[in-house]
């Protein structure tokens, strides 16, 4: 049986035709030149208008971006980032905690360092000269917000304010899923502030908000009035197997060594192995990146193999046969994690923000690598609760039935 584990060490895909494993960057952020393998979905045909109202049409806009981890948000919402920002301004905000008065005093923080950067050298010993006379300067009230002490109309109008100064705006919130672990009232106050601002944005504005599914859930069970207030709710949709052909066949354009040796543009794949992961991810972009950056590299290591089709893929995928090949089966950055959910939490079912709670990892963070975990067939996902699969379970069970 071949073991399913990621692959650290150097490996040569000469052989492939390949420079090196085409799937090792996952993340937007990684990649330079983005736009080039960016696969067109209809979701960016509705962004597409609604940038349009924006620019050509003088409107303002708020709408959010829902969908899994590995949907591909990041990407799309970078790309309009710097599309803004040529327009006019545009602020990216990603949100890496729970506490609200960091984000808010990091959003304002973007419009204060722009106001000292233009500040002549008269204006900022004038401010030094009026802070030591005990006067409160513009930003003053920003930097002393506590959390349950300030009134979210007036920081919202705030936000419209400083954003009306320019021709076009636009201000993007990613990954708010982050936020929801914080308490109630917090919540409530902060998208009391968004609400403020977005029910009376300035022209040529735009606003955007990226979360998880379960994040938008929680969004709106916190503040229903800001939830209402958006004009759109844009849900990512899974790649189909015509798409997910084109983004593997793309990745690989990348790192071919000669193009012109090539007949088949996603060789080494069959069509078939690329259609049996999707379906097993569900369309998700990322998780078919992982999968396929794993089975590149089981397949490179073995001489026999010359198409990577559904046949070879199912025999990495089959059923471990005891708890100690279940835990080699599982990529090693992900050990830990899994290690954790047996010993902690006897398999589960667990959410993956007591995880993150447990661990004081990301809820990000922690539900990406149990999405990816359920792609591989090694975890299972019921309502939001992440469980090992059925037939581990029952080698967990099998020493308690003995014990008693």
């Amino acid at each position: 049986m071949k073991p399913l584990y990621r692959v650290d060490e150097k490996l040569n895909y000469d052989r492939f035709n390949l420079r090196t494993n085409p799937f090792s960057k996952l993340s937007s952020e990684g990649i330079k030149n983005i736009d080039e393998i960016h696969v067109f979905q209809d979701i960016d045909s509705k962004i597409t208008e609604l940038l349009s109202e924006v620019i050509n049409k003088k409107s303002s806009v708020a709408f959010a971006l829902v969908g899994d981890l590995g949907s591909g948000k990041t990407q799309r919402l970078k790309g309009l980032h710097r599309l803004m920002e040529k327009a006019g301004f545009s602020m990216y905000v990603k949100i890496d905690t729970n506490d609200i008065i960091k984000v808010i005093k990091d959003i304002f923080s973007v419009f204060y360092y722009m106001k000292e950067d233009k500040k002549s050298r008269f204006e900022r010993f004038k401010d030094k000269f009026d802070r030591s006379l005990g006067k409160e300067l513009e930003f003053d009230d920003i930097w002393l917000l506590e959390k349950g002490k300030f009134k979210s109309t007036e920081i919202g109008n705030k936000l419209k304010k400083y954003m009306s100064e320019f021709e076009v705006s636009c201000l993007i919130l990613d990954e708010l899923e982050n936020l929801v672990s914080a308490p109630e009232e917090d919540l409530i106050s902060f998208f009391e502030v968004l609400r403020q601002f977005i029910s009376d944005m300035p022209s040529s504005s735009l606003f955007i908000m990226a979360c998880t599914k379960e994040g938008a859930e929680q969004v709106k069970k916190a503040n229903p009035a800001f939830v209402m207030r958006l004009h759109r709710i844009l849900d990512v949709e899974p790649l189909t197997d015509e798409k997910a052909l084109e983004l593997v066949e793309k990745r690989l354009a990348t790192e071919r060594i000669d193009p012109e040796k090539v007949l088949n543009p996603i060789y080494p794949f069959d069509e078939s192995g690329i259609s049996y992961v999707n379906k097993m991810i569900k369309g998700n972009p990322r998780l078919l990146l992982r999968m396929l950056h794993t089975i590149i590299s089981a397949a490179v290591k073995d001489e026999l193999i010359e198409i990577i089709d559904d046949r070879f893929i199912s025999e990495l995928m089959t059923t471990p046969s005891s708890l100690e090949e279940y835990i080699l089966k599982v990529p090693q950055d992900l050990r830990d994690l899994v290690t954790l959910i047996i010993r902690k939490f006897n398999g589960g079912p667990v959410s993956y923000i007591e995880i993150s709670k447990e661990t004081k990892l990301s809820p990000t963070t922690i539900y990406e690598n149990l999405k990816e975990l359920v792609s591989m067939g090694l975890m299972a996902n019921e309502k939001g609760k992440f469980e090992v699969v059925q037939g581990i379970r029952v080698m967990l069970e099998e020493p308690e039935k003995k014990e008693s």
